[in-house]
């Protein structure tokens, strides 16, 4: 600590660190209204997006069995048999999909499965007015009192949906929130949630992130993750593609992107299974980035415009900076880029935000790690959350750089750490390795 140490070629893995403990001081719903916050600090450290150290303290991690978290909890395997034999479950194909996928999830072949309500659903038509090819809601509660009493007898009431202090299985309209299921099948307009009530919804669900201090985080995200799913879905099957859905979805993106960072250290495994499952956040928000850059398109299509003329450069800048590399199990083709940057409008590739998600590129795949971190202190909080994911790549390429060219010579510690923007202690854990 603090000395000389010997650089030797490392095989660099250095696990990712959060970027602050629950988003210290950052008031979460001025976060998913796209309400601007600057990246706090110099660039420097492994943990936060402006690349500072981690502060110290900070919420225990999420680890064991989750409980009531559990519930909800996606797992992956073979789609259960039918309730009713003789039939077969069709879920809805390509409607309103520019809102999100309806059906199934597939994931290397296999099926993405929810637990609880989903299994008991009756499997039979979706049934549309005659006339229309999509449904029109009436509902205008968050959950429909249908599901509220069946989930109620199912056991099947979560953490936040009953009262502090009621019975496990007791809730009611202000707190049970429609929850997501895989098959959409034998919807009623009383099913479905009319705008008002989506937009109440919405509210209510990230108003929960400010609430309830004594609860993890972990428990709080899968939560919000299946309930705004849900939210999707019912803009889905009413085919609701206005600007009012771009509202919803682009609070949804800026949700998944705090989320992933959040959450980087709790990631899923077999010791812990109730952890955050990285790949399929990713998937699910570069879905819902897709339909809102249908919806932008098919507005500029019409000659239409908008009340957030900024919010698109936004979710653009998210869509090129999750592609300028491959994380975890979510591979990038580079050519993806170059066609969403070919298929892009000139207003929104000259914007601030656009530019600075190209710079961030340019300085990764040159391996200039001083510009990349100089991009990075520019970037707002939530563009920084998405970098921070390449945060270990490229100081590994620039140790190894540093290796190559100052070979076996012994080099302060502190410098290193200089060098790779990071801590002492991160820049010790990252050459031991």
């Amino acid at each position: 600590s603090g000395g000389h140490l010997l650089m030797h070629r490392p095989r660099v893995r250095v696990p990712s660190r959060r970027l602050c403990p629950e988003i210290v001081g950052l008031n979460y719903p001025a976060v998913m209204d796209g309400t601007p916050h600057g990246n706090p600090g110099p660039s420097r450290g492994v943990g936060r997006p402006d690349g500072r150290p981690d502060a110290a303290g900070g919420p225990p991690r999420f680890t064991g069995n989750a409980g009531d978290a559990r519930k909800g909890r996606g797992r992956r395997g073979k789609a259960k048999p039918p309730s009713n034999p003789g039939q077969v479950p069709k879920p809805l194909e390509n409607a309103g999909a520019a809102v999100g996928d309806v059906g199934d999830d597939e994931e290397d072949g296999e099926v993405y499965e929810e637990d609880g309500f989903t299994a008991d659903l009756p499997e039979v038509a979706v049934v549309h007015p005659p006339g229309t090819t999509h449904i029109t809601g009436t509902c205008v509660l968050m959950c429909p009192p249908s599901e509220r009493d069946f989930r109620s007898r199912k056991n099947d009431i979560e953490l936040f949906e009953r009262p502090v202090g009621g019975e496990r299985n007791a809730s009611d309209e202000t707190l049970a929130v429609k929850k997501y299921t895989r098959i959409v099948d034998n919807v009623t307009p009383d099913m479905v949630r009319t705008k008002p009530a989506l937009a109440m919804t919405a509210s209510y669900l990230y108003g929960l992130l400010d609430q309830r201090a004594e609860v993890h985080f972990m428990i709080k995200s899968k939560f919000l993750w299946d309930r705004l799913r849900s939210v999707r879905q019912d803009l889905s099957l009413q085919a609701i593609t206005d600007g009012f859905a771009e509202g919803l979805l682009e609070q949804m993106v800026r949700f998944a992107v705090l989320s992933e960072h959040e959450l980087c250290e709790e990631a899923a495994t077999v010791n812990n299974p109730d952890g955050h499952n990285s790949h399929l956040n990713v998937e699910q928000l570069a879905k819902t980035l897709t339909s809102l850059r249908h919806m932008y398109d098919d507005r500029a299509a019409r000659g239409i415009g908008t009340e957030r003329p900024h919010a698109e450069a936004e979710m653009f800048s998210f869509q090129l900076l999750l592609r300028i590399d491959s994380h975890g199990r979510y591979n990038v083709n580079r050519s993806e880029m170059l066609n969403d940057l070919r298929s892009a409008r000139p207003a929104v590739l000259l914007s601030h935000s656009v530019q600075l998600a190209l710079a961030a590129n340019r300085a990764y795949h040159a391996n200039n790690i001083f510009e990349f971190f100089r991009v990075v202190q520019q970037s707002s909080f939530l563009q920084a959350c998405v970098l921070h994911k390449y945060f270990a790549k490229i100081r590994g390429r620039a140790l190894e750089m540093i290796n190559a060219t100052y070979g076996k010579q012994a080099m302060p510690l502190v410098e290193v750490a200089r060098l790779l923007h990071c801590s002492a202690e991160e820049a010790e854990a990252l050459a031991a390795h």
